[in-house]
């Protein structure tokens, strides 16, 4: 091989470096890594079975809202996405919600060697941008990003509203000032 042959080659190959940065989201864009809560190797993948599970794990009530598809779309929902790799980084990994916005999703794996176990369900807290599920491939133990075959989308309890002690004072003072009103008129 002549140099400049060999000076094309090394072109090439720093080019082909240079451009895989370009195809991993920012971080800023996604958010930090969502919480993992737990795992475990349920006997299906039917929504009504990822949600009762979700349920047990101390997150209160979800109420599944649809699941998206990777790399085909889902046979339901008809969604479909594709993990990207976060910039900087080696297996923190995104999925853009398609517009939802989830206060949880569930992560449906093939078998992963890596784990302890054979987990093939892993719940996750959606934190910070809730339009991306954002996960942590050593931290869940999961060996391939291409071993996942859906994400499943829950939405939480929801808030509940409770009223500041000001509000009660008030509408206490005003049920006061009813009741004495009554009385005099009696």
């Amino acid at each position: 091989m002549n140099l400049k042959s060999f000076a094309k080659v090394c072109g090439l190959a720093v080019g082909l470096a240079a451009s895989t940065s370009v195809w991993a989201i920012p971080a800023a864009t996604v958010g930090d890594v969502d919480n993992f809560i737990a795992s475990t190797l349920l006997p299906n993948s039917d929504p009504v079975t990822q949600e009762n599970w979700a349920d047990l794990q101390g997150v209160g009530d979800l109420t599944f809202i649809t699941r998206i598809g990777i790399g085909e779309p889902d046979e339901d929902s008809g969604l479909e996405g594709t993990w990207e790799l976060v910039d900087g980084t080696d297996d923190v990994y995104a999925l853009f919600l398609e517009g939802y916005t989830p206060e949880y999703f569930l992560v449906k794996t093939g078998k992963n060697n890596n784990y302890p176990g054979d987990f093939r369900d892993f719940l996750y807290e959606n934190i910070d941008s809730l339009g991306y599920a954002v996960i942590d491939l050593s931290e869940a133990g999961i060996d391939n990003i291409g071993k996942i075959s859906h994400v499943t989308l829950f939405k939480g309890e929801g808030t509940v509203t409770v009223s500041e002690p000001a509000s009660l004072a008030l509408l206490g003072i005003a049920l006061a000032g009813l009741g004495a009103s009554r009385r005099r008129r009696q």
